[in-house]
């Protein structure tokens, strides 16, 4: 990969050394980096002025360091390459709202208007995200990423509060093929340190669902990291690695 010296040193700060890692592993057959140039304030800004909330610390300072992520890489199995592993996020521009219009069925897509609102109001703005509610209309959710489902950025209850303080109520949720929600994870950095424990492994996700991962998914994990299937054989919401409580 010819890659500058200061976006692989920033790389390797930001993915703890994935990228040697696959590189060494002997199952490993490709790997993929885009390089991405780090985002200009004037980028930031203009998008949490369109989009009338803030972005949190951490994922603000990711993008200052590199306007989004993609590292793909792949197995050979039998004579033949397979895709393996997706581990992107949006640049800031793709940081796109989730539309609330009826086109699932049409497009595709995911919308959250196919999602059940959850009538529970909860207007507290000390509300914590170690206990999370379902994801309704009165939320905002933007697109982090497309992997099996989608990874957003949920800011809770935001017409309650101003622009400010907006980042206080935001966290990481995934919402499944069958449009579901699932809470992943209050902060962007936890999701990131969980994406890159996983390996980026297409459908890692779901291990924190109460859906089973698919065969092919535990096939990768038995093959690139074992561990985490040793882990579910207990209860899910005692077994699961959260990479900050290592």
């Amino acid at each position: 990969m010819n890659l500058s010296l200061n976006f692989s040193n920033a790389l390797a700060g930001i993915t703890l050394d994935l990228i040697p890692m696959l590189e060494n592993n002997s199952n490993v057959e490709i790997v993929q980096v885009v390089e991405k140039e780090p985002a200009d304030e004037a980028l930031l800004s203009a998008w949490e002025n369109a989009k009338n909330v803030a972005l949190p610390k951490d994922l603000k300072q990711f993008y200052r360091t590199m306007n989004g992520l993609v590292i793909n890489w792949s197995a050979k199995q039998c004579g033949t390459i397979i895709p393996v592993g997706d581990l992107k996020i949006n640049e800031i521009n793709c940081l796109s709202e989730l539309s609330l219009s009826n086109s699932f069925k049409s497009t595709g897509s995911f919308q959250l208007e196919d999602v059940d609102e959850d009538e529970d109001e909860c207007n507290s703005k000390s509300m914590k995200f170690q206990n999370p509610r379902k994801v309704t209309f009165k939320d905002k959710c933007f697109e982090i990423s497309s992997c099996e489902g989608k990874v957003c950025l949920v800011y809770k209850n935001v017409s309650t509060c101003c622009r400010m303080c907006s980042a206080e109520l935001s966290g990481i949720w995934f919402l499944d093929r069958s449009l579901r929600w699932h809470y992943l994870a209050s902060t962007f950095q936890q999701y990131l340190r969980m994406a890159i424990v996983h390996m980026g492994i297409k459908g890692w996700q779901y291990l924190f669902t109460d859906a089973q991962i698919s065969p092919e998914t535990k096939y990768w994990f038995s093959l690139f990291i074992p561990q985490r299937l040793q882990v579910t054989n207990d209860d899910k919401k005692e077994r699961i690695l959260i990479p900050d409580q290592q």
